[in-house]
């Protein structure tokens, strides 16, 4: 069993295969936000993470069943693999709404986001 934070094109909310999958794969536990910066990269979101309790990035937690199977998946899916990878998996600490802390997996761009737009409200679905 494992925790993952999603926030972009993973969220249950938003229809496509990916999200399918993951929701197939995991049960929905509920929301909050990780410490971070989001960025409009257009077709899906940029997480770079932060130290300032004041940059939060908005999203839903997961509990993932079958995880060495899923987070193949999802690897493969965020270009984890990659010689260069787009993203990396990263451990971290996420503040639920109801105010506990999990340590959850989160998927974080591994690029430079110097010529990308912020996403001010740190949440994807509501920019």
């Amino acid at each position: 069993m494992a925790y993952l934070f999603v926030y972009g094109t993973l969220l249950q909310t938003l229809d496509n295969p990916m999200s399918r999958f993951l929701k197939n794969q995991s049960e929905f536990l509920g929301k909050g936000y990780i410490h971070g910066k989001l960025y409009d990269v257009g077709a899906y979101p940029a997480a770079i993470l932060s130290d300032a309790k004041t940059d939060k990035i908005y999203g839903t937690v997961l509990k993932i069943s079958d995880v060495e199977n899923t987070f193949k998946v999802l690897n493969t899916y965020e270009g984890a693999n990659d010689l260069h990878p787009l993203y990396l998996k990263k451990s971290v600490p996420m503040y639920l709404e109801n105010g506990k802390t999990l340590t959850v997996w989160v998927y974080v761009y591994n690029h430079s986001v110097s010529h990308l737009k912020q996403i001010q409200s740190g949440d994807y679905l509501n920019p």
